[in-house]
């Protein structure tokens, strides 16, 4: 028998909360409507104590605490925790829905439904129409809560019996295509950039319709949530064309407002910014400046930092985006404005590695050293990127006996490292084997550079790949 309950589900529960979340949930336990055990209150406390302790989950110990009789009984203890297990998946369902005033409108629309007073009913749809009307948001939630509002309005009224009276169908019909089809093709958009990274099966019906079938009706024009869907499924299935990238782009621009930040960014601006990726990666060089016009769009609308967090990819994409126009001062600015919005645990890496970028692409070498050789990195993705830029920074001082020493400390560590697969670790094998050609290299030796730079480009998958070119038409000069 397990002596803890250190790995059970209300555990879990509990542990997530914060101090916030335990008051909140200390007065839900209190109140009679929901709770009537005030043994189920007193193990909501004293399984907090144990946690706030860094203590095990001791079932006997607990026991003791909530109930008066001395000999633990397994059976009701159980009971306990499956009791306040449930009170506490209540207790997070109502805070979620009290977090949406419209939801609740639309449950209290289905509470009066057999309330005999026709002001009550009036009132409380109009107020219902009202708060979904002011909603700061209007994506397919929006429509979801229109759709169940017309809903509602038409139950309450009993259109159902009342045959020759004009009912609000259209209405109801209307606000059902508009969720129907923005979620249909939110879905096939994450379907169709899914299949770009791994090509499993969906079955989803309708698409090879879709497109049409909306155009044909309008709704395109109708609604700008559903534009904006319909402009990324156009984008994405008929790539060749940029035109459709440029629109969406517009589109953005003038109705992104209408999304949640999260949304906004996960849905819109990351869907765009995965297209210019994609065409950069065809060798399209223009989709660089696309991307950073992209970044500088949510800087604007102020949707880089959602929560008062900033997500360390962001960071990253950003600065690398810059540093590679060449707007230094611009990402300098960038770094010191935005960095103590990173998660604690991450920022120090994030500032240290990025700073030591921008001290590179500024030929600021001696600091470069200083930044990366200050820092042992957790993060795997930091750590290699690290020791590959202080490979090159060796190698631009011509420190040719510290590039050789690194080279051989960078080899050893990719040999040791059993904790992710080969694969990642090629990119930077092929970078060592390269570099360490690439400073043999006699100066003036066409064959050899010619080689080295057919070799580069036929492995395909070397890591700085465009730094060690750049290396090789800079030593035919």
């Amino acid at each position: 028998m397990n002596v803890d309950i250190d790995n059970t589900k209300l555990a879990g529960i509990l542990r997530s909360l914060d101090k916030g979340g335990r008051l909140s949930g200390k007065r839900f336990l209190e109140s009679p409507y929901f709770n009537s055990s005030k043994e189920l209150l007193k193990l909501f406390l004293e399984i907090h104590k144990l946690i706030d302790k860094d203590k095990p989950l001791d079932k006997e110990i607990l026991w003791r605490k909530i109930s008066t009789d001395k000999t633990y009984n397994d059976v009701r203890f159980r009971k306990y925790c499956s009791d306040l297990s449930k009170l506490m998946e209540q207790f997070l369902a109502q805070k979620e829905f009290e977090k949406d005033p419209v939801q609740k409108h639309i449950f209290l629309l289905r509470g009066i439904k057999d309330v005999e007073s026709q002001k009550v009913i009036n009132s409380t749809l109009r107020e219902a129409n009202e708060l979904s009307e002011k909603a700061e948001f209007k994506d397919g939630d929006y429509y979801l809560n229109q759709y169940l509002i017309q809903r509602s309005f038409y139950e309450i009224f009993d259109f159902e019996t009342r045959r020759s009276d004009k009912a609000n169908l259209d209405e109801i019909s209307k606000y059902l295509d508009f969720l129907y089809f923005s979620e249909k093709l939110r879905i096939s958009c994450e379907v169709i950039q899914r299949q770009n990274f791994k090509a499993y099966d969906y079955n989803l019906s309708f698409t090879p319709t879709l497109q049409e079938y909306l155009k044909n009706n309008n709704l395109v024009e109708q609604s700008p949530i559903i534009a904006l869907y319909y402009q990324i499924h156009k984008m994405w299935s008929d790539f060749d064309d940029e035109e459709h990238y440029f629109k969406l782009k517009s589109l953005i621009a003038e109705h992104a407002h209408l999304f949640t930040p999260q949304k906004a960014v996960e849905d819109l601006y990351t869907t765009a910014q995965n297209y210019c990726v994609k065409r950069l990666n065809q060798g399209e060089g223009k989709y660089l400046s696309e991307l950073f016009v992209l970044f500088k769009m949510l800087i604007n609308n102020n949707l880089l930092v959602i929560n008062k967090e900033l997500n360390p990819w962001y960071f990253r994409n950003i600065i690398v985006v810059g540093l590679r126009l060449g707007e230094y001062n611009w990402t300098e600015e960038f770094i010191e404005q935005y960095k103590n919005y990173l998660p604690a645990g991450l920022k120090d890496n994030a500032v240290t590695y990025n700073l030591a970028q921008l001290y590179f692409y500024q030929k600021r070498y001696s600091e470069v050293i200083r930044q990366l050789q200050s820092v042992e990195y957790d993060d795997l993705s930091y750590n290699l990127n690290s020791k590959a830029m202080l490979l090159a920074t060796y190698y631009e001082l011509d420190e040719i006996d510290l590039l050789d020493s690194h080279l051989e400390t960078f080899n050893t560590f990719l040999k040791r490292r059993t904790d992710f697969p080969d694969e990642r670790k090629k990119p930077y094998k092929t970078l060592i084997k390269f570099t360490k050609k690439l400073s043999r290299i006699i100066p003036k030796d066409k064959t050899a550079m010619n080689k080295l730079r057919e070799d580069i480009i036929a492995d395909g998958n070397v890591a700085n790949a465009n730094w060690l070119l750049e290396k090789i038409v800079a030593l035919e000069h």
